[in-house]
């Protein structure tokens, strides 16, 4: 469980994978590294399905979200459902 005020980036540190990046980007998930798959590839999050549009270190968990790291291809990311 993570503490009150706690951040999306904060959940992703605390799995213990191996993070390249700061809170406002996340470059690389455990070696794999954004445009590693091509210009347009890299790292983004959802937060209950939906992709909040800002710095994973700037949304404040409330508790009980599902979060879900998208390694993409494309620059603007769906996620199947």
């Amino acid at each position: 469980m993570l503490p009150q005020g706690s951040t999306v980036y904060d959940a992703l540190c605390a799995t213990g994978a191996s993070i390249s990046g700061s809170s406002y980007y996340v470059s690389a998930i455990n070696g794999l590294a954004e445009k590693q798959c091509g210009n347009g590839s890299g790292w983004t999050y959802a937060v209950n399905g939906s992709f909040p549009g800002k710095a994973c270190g700037r949304y404040t968990l409330s508790g009980g979200e599902s979060i879900s790291w998208v390694y993409s291809t494309e620059k603007n990311p769906t996620m199947a459902m």
